[in-house]
C-alpha cells in the first residue's frame, strides 16, 4: 500500500523540526563556528585562534565531517551516473563540504522563528539582556523575506530593499533575525574555541618539570 502523501501544513512542520535539529547540532555549531573563526581571524581575536585552529582540524578530519565529506561524493556519483557521465567525481574538500553545512544551517536559521532562534542561542550559552517580543517571536525571516519581494520591497536578483515598501514591524523582524544570527554565529565560535588552550599547554609544561617522578612498585 502507497504511503499516504503528506499535507503542506505537515511538510512545512517537518521542515521546521528538521531546522531546529538541525541549528541544535553540536556538529553543525562546530563545523559552523570553526569555519568562521578560520575566515574571520580578526572578529574572532587572538585569545581564540589557538582553540579555532584546534577544533577546525579536529572536525575536518573527525568520522562525521568525513561521513558528509563521502555522502556528499556519492550523491554526484550517482547524479553523473543517471544522465551517462563515465567516472568518478572529485572527493569533496574541506570547504565543498563546510559550505554545503553551513549552507544548510542559514536556511534552517531561515525558517526559524524569532523566538526558537532566541531559545536555541541561549541554550547554546549566549548572554542575551533582551527577549524577543512576543509580537515578533513567532514570526520567520523568510515569511517577511517573501512578502519584500511580493511588495516589489525586495529584488531577489540584486539584493537591494526598499525599507520605505516595509511596515516597520516587518524592518523590526529583519534586525531581530541579524542580531540574532549574529549571536548564533559568536557562539558557535566560543562553543568550539578554548582561549585558555594555548596557556594551559605552556603552564603544564613547566608545572611537569616540578611533579614528583611516580616510581614503579617493585
Amino acid at each position: 500500500m502507497a504511503e499516504k502523501e503528506k499535507t503542506p501544513e505537515q511538510l512545512r512542520e517537518e521542515a521546521k523540526a528538521n531546522a531546529k535539529k538541525t541549528l541544535e547540532s553540536k556538529f553543525y555549531q562546530g563545523v559552523y563556528g570553526s569555519n568562521f573563526g578560520k575566515s574571520n581571524p580578526t572578529l574572532v581575536g587572538e585569545w581564540y585562534k589557538p582553540g579555532v585552529e584546534t577544533a577546525y582540524a579536529q572536525i575536518t578530519s573527525g568520522e562525521e565531517f568525513n561521513k558528509s565529506r563521502m555522502d556528499g561524493h556519492n550523491e554526484k556519483a550517482q547524479q553523473m551516473n543517471s544522465v551517462g557521465v563515465y567516472g568518478e567525481p572529485a572527493i569533496p574538500s574541506n570547504a565543498d563540504v563546510s559550505y554545503s553545512i553551513t549552507t544548510q544551517l542559514r536556511e534552517s536559521q531561515d525558517i526559524t522563528t524569532l523566538g526558537e532562534l532566541e531559545a536555541i542561542c541561549k541554550k547554546m550559552g549566549a548572554k542575551l539582556d533582551f527577549s524577543v517580543p512576543k509580537e515578533l517571536a513567532g514570526i520567520t525571516h523568510r515569511e517577511v523575506i517573501k512578502k519584500a519581494i511580493e511588495s516589489k520591497a525586495l529584488d531577489p536578483k540584486t539584493g537591494q530593499l526598499d525599507a520605505s515598501k516595509l511596515s516597520q514591524k516587518e524592518l523590526d523582524v529583519l534586525n531581530m533575525y541579524k542580531t540574532l544570527t549574529d549571536i548564533y554565529t559568536k557562539a558557535s565560535v566560543y562553543s568550539v574555541a578554548n582561549p585558555y588552550m594555548d596557556l594551559n599547554q605552556q603552564g603544564s609544561t613547566i608545572a611537569e618539570k616540578y611533579n614528583p617522578k611516580k616510581t614503579e612498585a617493585k
